[in-house]
């Protein structure tokens, strides 16, 4: 079988990932871990504002010896909280940096099996696989990833991780097991079930942070629903508001027609008033004119009548003229 490289790093990369894990472990010991560099002090700080408020109701007169024992007992419970709250802090910022490069480790694994697979069979199976399977993938591929001088370190941060998400359970016994070193102090003075009750209690109060995160969930999820329904209904107010706008535009513009309409309108009846003022005029004049017409017409017949009998009577005239004119003619020829 030809030799070829399944999986492969470049120096750059290499790089980046180590300054990217340095960066995290570094900004988290001075922004977290460095809080807690002096809980002593803090731990003395509290319990003297403790007892300032205690004197307050303190019989003046009384024995401030169990005062004193109560302020001694009040500073070591700070102090424990204090310590307490700061291994939470160291452990959860451990399993953030651990948890970071398994996932880095993974999306190169994935990357690299996409130069020979190109389906999803593979993919899925490095997010799925153990993280022992999966360190047993480079064995089976020629390097024996576990007897690396570094692995025993990476398998102890894995196990603490488990041990501080999980409690008691196989990683725990496998801690104790292979680095008791890191659950040394569990041993002494016979301690080991104050550990075993200290895990429960951590794993009871992970179980209540965890259903409040659900219960957290879901009211954000609904909200988010009846965000979605506001916005959805806030979008169908504004589009049927921009249609109202549009529709009103619209009426404006029909309301403007109209009244230049009206305007037009109204000129055209004070014309139609003021013709039908003009053809009364017109219609006076002509019933004058055609009364005066009718007596000329009468005055024309009776000129012409009296023209007619004047004429008969200048006829009957010249004809009686004519005749007394023949008559002395007749009588000359006569004699």
């Amino acid at each position: 079988m030809p030799n070829y490289a399944y999986f492969q790093m470049w120096e750059p990369q290499r790089k980046s990932l180590i300054w990217t894990h340095t960066f995290y472990y570094e900004q988290g010991k001075k922004r977290l871990l460095a809080q807690f560099d002096d809980i002593g002090g803090e731990a003395n700080a509290e319990t003297e504002k403790w007892m300032v408020e205690q004197s307050r109701v303190a019989d003046p007169d009384g024995d401030f010896s169990d005062v004193y024992e109560d302020a001694n007992d009040h500073n070591s419970e700070v102090y424990y909280l204090l310590q307490e709250m700061r291994d939470s802090t160291r452990l959860s910022l451990l399993a953030g940096m651990f948890h970071e490069w398994e996932k880095q480790v993974r999306n190169w694994l994935v990357t690299e099996s996409r130069h020979w697979h190109s389906g999803d069979e593979v993919k899925s199976s490095i997010w799925k696989v153990q993280f022992e399977p999966l360190m047993d993938l480079f064995n089976s591929m020629g390097w024996d990833i576990k007897a690396a001088a570094f692995y025993p370190k990476l398998e102890a941060c894995r196990l603490v991780v488990n041990v501080y998400k999980h409690g008691s359970g196989q990683s725990f016994d496998d801690l104790v097991r292979k680095y008791s070193q890191y659950v040394r102090g569990a041993f002494e003075n016979g301690a080991f079930q104050q550990v075993q009750a200290e895990l429960r209690r951590q794993q009871l109060a992970a179980g209540a942070k965890q259903e409040e995160v659900t219960k957290l969930n879901q009211e954000g999820a609904h909200l988010v629903a009846e965000l979605a329904h506001t916005k959805q209904s806030l979008y169908e107010q504004l589009t049927n508001g921009r249609k109202l706008e549009q529709k009103i535009e619209q009426l404006q513009t029909l309301l403007r027609n109209a009244e230049n309409i009206e305007r037009q309108l109204a000129s055209k009846i004070a014309k139609v008033e003021l013709l039908g003022e003009q053809l009364n005029t017109v219609r006076a004049e002509s019933a004058t004119a055609l009364a005066r017409s009718r007596e000329l017409e009468l005055e024309l017949a009776q000129a012409n009548a009296k023209a007619e009998v004047q004429e008969q009577i200048g006829d009957q005239f010249r004809a009686y003229l004519d005749k007394i004119a023949t008559r002395p003619a007749a009588a000359k020829s006569q004699s």
